[in-house]
């Protein structure tokens, strides 16, 4: 499946193929991703990104408001943990990232499609400003209510590009929302994008034997992205809302 067959797949499309998100396969896969295929995929979704300002409709939505409504959801635990720290942030607090920059979190279940059948398309988990200028991405990753695990490293970081190629795509009605509505005056081409989990996330890849030896691959990878072309990427352990690299930023 992969080499020819995955550079014919769209971004979106990669990362909902079912080996990115196999225990016994992502190591493997991260491994034979062509980053410069990575920067076509990324700059063809731009292209095509939905345009929800065309449809006269919002990104930062009136009704969030950090409480669960009553529709069922896949994943519970994961909408409380973003709900719990979008609340946080609308009660003042700021959280610290490693390098003592200042994150603050202003939505989540934040919208991207412009149309229902816009597919393979969600709602980015959560979405933050750094040191008050610098929009950010974040990718949440928590174990299923079921029990089951959460997604891999290697689909998180795939959906969290998709996610930015989108915002990279609307960023002047996204940024004129943000300072209209938040007062914050949004700087860059593109966001940020942070994938974070908890520590039992992050433990549980890397303790997991069947997944191999996914760390180094994985770093290799984030640090062959040309920042010049894609966001920057950092992944994030989460404990007791204090924030630690996963990966050491180069």
């Amino acid at each position: 499946m992969v080499g020819s067959e995955i550079k014919n797949l769209s971004l979106v499309e990669l990362y909902g193929h079912p080996p990115v998100n196999s225990i016994s396969k992502f190591a493997k896969l991260t491994q034979e991703i062509d980053v410069s295929d990575l920067v076509r995929k990324y700059k063809e979704l731009m292209k095509v990104a939905p345009r929800r300002h065309k449809r006269r409709k919002k990104y930062f939505v009136e009704d969030h408001d950090g409480k669960l409504k009553g529709e069922k959801k896949s994943n519970r635990k994961e909408e409380h943990l973003a709900g719990a720290l979008f609340n946080e942030c609308q009660n003042g607090k700021e959280f610290l990232l490693p390098g003592k920059r200042k994150l603050k979190i202003i939505d989540y279940q934040f919208p991207l499609k412009a149309k229902q059948d816009d597919k393979g398309i969600g709602k980015i988990d959560l979405f933050g400003v750094i040191d008050k200028q610098t929009p950010c991405v974040i990718e949440l990753k928590v174990d299923q209510d079921s029990g089951g695990k959460s997604d891999t490293p290697l689909r998180a970081l795939l959906e969290g590009l998709a996610y930015c190629a989108i915002v990279e795509a609307n960023k002047k009605e996204i940024w004129q929302e943000a300072k209209e509505k938040f007062g914050f005056k949004l700087k860059g081409i593109r966001p940020k994008l942070i994938i974070l989990g908890p520590e039992e996330y992050w433990a549980y890849y890397l303790n997991k034997y069947t997944a191999g030896d996914w760390q180094k691959p994985l770093i290799n990878l984030i640090k062959k992205i040309p920042k010049q072309s894609l966001p920057s990427v950092e992944t994030i352990s989460l404990n007791n809302l204090s924030f630690t690299w996963v990966i050491e930023r180069s």
